[in-house]
């Protein structure tokens, strides 16, 4: 090959090359969706929405009028009922873009006409060895006896009929032995039964057993709230499994309060399964069309609160009075 032809077939390499990184640097990238693709909310709950690629920008298609999102994804509600819409656009590349349609309406509970209790008692029932957070059990301790006069537990007046929620923290009890990966209601209310006959304690229907496991649930499940019996006494029973290193671990958004993750997540846990307990104890009283309960509908929602005289990071409750959620 000649000296010319070779620098001719260099430069047409060359170009080719430059031409090949030119294309590769224009392509636009893959498909961009968000998750989920919709979402009903009401006012004052909150979303957090996921983009298929790494580096999005987010936005409302409403602007403010819209609500807000930040550029994790976590977006908020506007307070008026409406049909909003959720922008992910790539951030190197505009004319890629995605939408998610958020409705946001007020859906109150429902009265069901079931029980609920207007009177109660709480207990804290440890099960299985010291794997929890340092600071866990003085932690709930210190919930439990400060809800029983705070403008949470105030909150659920509005469905006890006319009657005032009243509430007392009775005690904390343990158990060392290794509870089941993912206990059933029937077992935790065994274990309850058993604890308590240990202790010679007699079992109340105006009570409400929580049972904290030392172990994460085995099917990623963050608390819940059931009945059963000891002998012929109904008891009121709820799980609250340790969260430490598992996905029901909150981050903390605030600066109230000095506990770690792990038991700021157990006491936001346990604050929405008492008000649960309270309002709607056996499935029959409150909840909403969809069989949501008062903690549920405002389970992705947070704020500050004072119970006895100290500030705590728990998540917000919903108020029919205010048509959405709330934390006094």
């Amino acid at each position: 090959m000649s000296r010319t032809a070779a620098m001719l077939a260099f430069a047409f390499l060359a170009c080719s090359a430059t031409s090949q990184s030119a294309r590769q640097e224009t392509e636009p990238p893959a498909t961009l969706t968000i998750t989920p693709p919709s979402a009903s909310l009401a006012p004052g709950a909150a979303q957090r929405f996921q983009a298929s690629l790494p580096d999005v920008l987010w936005s409302v298609q409403e602007g403010s009028a819209g609500g807000s999102i930040d550029q994790t994804g976590f977006y908020q509600p506007p307070a008026a009922p409406g049909t909003y819409h959720v922008v992910a656009t790539a951030r190197h590349a505009p004319a890629v873009s995605a939408l998610a349609t958020v409705d946001v309406r007020r859906a109150d509970l429902i009265d069901h006409g079931g029980a609920v209790m207007t009177s109660s008692s709480s207990y804290a029932i440890w099960w299985g060895e010291e794997r929890f957070p340092d600071d866990a059990p003085l932690a709930i301790e210190g919930l439990l006896a400060g809800l029983g006069s705070s403008a949470l537990l105030a909150l659920t007046d509005q469905y006890l009929r006319g009657a005032r929620a009243t509430t007392a923290f009775a005690g904390s009890l343990f158990d060392v032995s290794e509870p089941p990966a993912s206990p059933s209601a029937a077992q935790v209310a065994e274990e309850v039964c058993s604890v308590l006959a240990r202790n010679a304690i007699a079992p109340s229907a105006e009570a409400i057993y929580l049972v904290f496991t030392s172990t994460p649930d085995g099917k990623s499940v963050c608390a819940w709230h059931s009945w059963g019996a000891c002998g012929r006494t109904a008891i009121r029973v709820a799980l609250v499994p340790n969260p430490a290193d598992t996905a029901c671990e909150l981050e903390r958004r605030f600066s109230c309060g000095a506990l770690s993750a792990a038991a700021m997540s157990l006491a936001s846990y346990t604050s929405h399964e008492v008000l649960e307990t309270i309002t709607n104890p056996l499935g029959t009283a409150w909840s909403d069309a969809q069989g949501d309960e008062i903690g549920d509908k405002c389970a992705s929602a947070r704020g500050c609160t004072l119970l006895g005289g100290t500030s705590w990071e728990l998540q917000q409750e919903w108020s029919n009075a205010a048509h959405g959620c709330a934390l006094p």
